[in-house]
C-alpha cells in the first residue's frame, strides 16, 4: 500500500486533500472543513485498496462488480454534490452579498432575489416584472369584457375562484347529496352475514343456531330455562347479541308497567354474572316497541369469525350465572337428552 495510517496521520488536512486527488476523490472546501483528519485517512486507504483490488483483477469501465459499480456510483454523487455545491455558493453570494443587477424588462437596478421570466423560462427579471406576465397571461385566456382588470396576483386569484365557484352547477351540487343518502340507504346482505355468522359459530364449538334462520330481522334459539331465549341482530353498523324474556303482554299504548317478574329474574341474572362481565354487558327494560327484558351487548363491523368468537365469549359469561340460578332446569335437560 502507498501510505500507512501513521503516516497520514502527520500530514496536514490540505496535504490529505491532495492525496484524496490523487486516488480520484475530489471534495469541497467546505465538506474538507467539517471531516475529521481520521475520516480523512480511512477515505484515502478506502480508496487505496480499491485501487489495487481493481488493478489485480484487471477491472475495466464495463465492469459490473460490486466495488467498480459502487465507486462509480461514488463518483457520480460527489460530480453532482460538486454542482449543488456551485450553485449554493452563487446563491449565497446573491442573497448574502446584496449583489446589484439590472431587469432585462424594466431595466431597473435591484438586490431583491430575481423571478424567471413566463416568456423563455430562463431570464430573469424583477418580481414586478414577473407579476406583470402573470396579470398579462391571465388576460390573453379569453376573459370576457365586463368583468374588471385585475391589477395584482391577489385580484386575479380572488377573479380565479369567483369564476369556479360560479360555474359549479346546482346539479352537481345536488350529484353529491344523492350519493351521500344513497350511502346512508346502503343495507347489508342479511341473509349471508347470518349464514356466515351462523358457520362461524359452528367452528367456534356453538351450535345454538344450526337450523335457525334470520326471522323478522333476528336469529334466535332457546335456552333450558322458560321464556328465556338468545338473539343475534344484525344492525346498519355491526351485530348486537341479547340474552333475553319476552313480555308478551306489555302494551306500549296501555303505558303498563310490564311483568315485574321477568325484569327481576334478568337483574338476578345479571347479578350471578362475574364483576369482568357485568362490566362489559348492560340490561335493559322494554322502552319504545320493545317488549323485551335483556342483558346485551353490541359490537361494530361484519366480521363474521370475529363475530363468532365475540359471541363465544358472550355465551360463556352468562352461562355461568344461568346455571347458578337454574340448576334443577338444567338437570331436566341433561335428563331428558
Amino acid at each position: 500500500m502507498k501510505n500507512t495510517k501513521e503516516t497520514l496521520m502527520e500530514k496536514t488536512k490540505a496535504e490529505l486533500n491532495i492525496e484524496l486527488a490523487l486516488v480520484g476523490n475530489n471534495i469541497t472546501s467546505s465538506k474538507l472543513k467539517n471531516t475529521s483528519k481520521e475520516v480523512l485517512v480511512q477515505m484515502i486507504m478506502d480508496a487505496e485498496t480499491a485501487q489495487m483490488i481493481k488493478e489485480e483483477v484487471n477491472h475495466n469501465e464495463d465492469c459490473l462488480c460490486d466495488i467498480c459499480s459502487e465507486q462509480k456510483l461514488t463518483s457520480e454523487n460527489a460530480e453532482t454534490q460538486k454542482s449543488v455545491d456551485q450553485l449554493n455558493t452563487e446563491l449565497e453570494k446573491r442573497i448574502g452579498g446584496n449583489e446589484t443587477w439590472t431587469c432585462p424588462i424594466c431595466k431597473t437596478e435591484t438586490t431583491d432575489f430575481p423571478a424567471v421570466s413566463r416568456r423563455d423560462n430562463k431570464t430573469e427579471i424583477c418580481s414586478q416584472c414577473g407579476t406583470n406576465e402573470a396579470i398579462e397571461d391571465f388576460k390573453n385566456k379569453g376573459e370576457s369584457n365586463d368583468q374588471k382588470e385585475p391589477t395584482s396576483i391577489d385580484e386575479m386569484f380572488e377573479s380565479t375562484m369567483h369564476k369556479k365557484l360560479k360555474d359549479l352547477k346546482l346539479d352537481d351540487a345536488k350529484g353529491l347529496s344523492d350519493v351521500k343518502k344513497a350511502k346512508m340507504k346502503d343495507k347489508p346482505n342479511y341473509d349471508l352475514l347470518y349464514n356466515q355468522f351462523r358457520n362461524a359459530l359452528v367452528e367456534q364449538g356453538l351450535n345454538l343456531f344450526v337450523g335457525r334462520n334470520n326471522r323478522d330481522g333476528e336469529m334466535r334459539a332457546l335456552t333450558h330455562v322458560k321464556d328465556m331465549q338468545w338473539g343475534v341482530m344484525i344492525t346498519k353498523t355491526g351485530i348486537r347479541f341479547e340474552l333475553f324474556l319476552q313480555d308478551r303482554t306489555y302494551k306500549m299504548e296501555e303505558n303498563t308497567n310490564g311483568i315485574p317478574e321477568l325484569n327481576e329474574k334478568i337483574n338476578n341474572l345479571f347479578g350471578a354474572l362475574k364483576p369482568n362481565a357485568q362490566k362489559t354487558l348492560s340490561t335493559q327494560v322494554p322502552t319504545g316497541r320493545s317488549t323485551r327484558y335483556k342483558i346485551c351487548i353490541s359490537h361494530e363491523g361484519f366480521d363474521a369469525v370475529e363475530h363468532a368468537k365475540a359471541f363465544s365469549v358472550f355465551h360463556k359469561y352468562l352461562m355461568v350465572g344461568i346455571n347458578e340460578l337454574y340448576p334443577q332446569e338444567t338437570e331436566k335437560k341433561s335428563k331428558t337428552a
